[in-house]
């Protein structure tokens, strides 16, 4: 759900300035909360554990990010340097 947010949680304002951000920081915590856990064991004796995926930076739609965030650097830039 990182990935989706990265790729599709900015689109709006009010994602923009609250939602994404918020899921993308809750998302974070809770990862942490999951990363300090021992290892899950396999609920029948014999079973494999489930493939976790790729890493989200390892995803190409997460990067789709970085343009809202390109596009917010250079508005507030342009605003530093114009009110100057």
């Amino acid at each position: 759900m990182t990935t989706k947010t990265l790729w599709q949680g900015w689109w709006s304002p009010i994602s923009l300035i609250l939602a994404a951000p918020f899921t993308l920081v809750s998302n974070w915590i809770a990862y942490h909360k999951l990363s300090q856990l021992q290892p899950a064991a396999p609920v029948f004796p014999g079973q494999r554990q489930l493939i976790p995926g790729k890493p989200v930076l390892h995803r190409p739609m997460a990067y789709v990010a970085l343009i809202p965030l390109i596009w917010a650097t250079v508005v507030i830039t342009r605003l530093i340097i114009s009110g100057a």
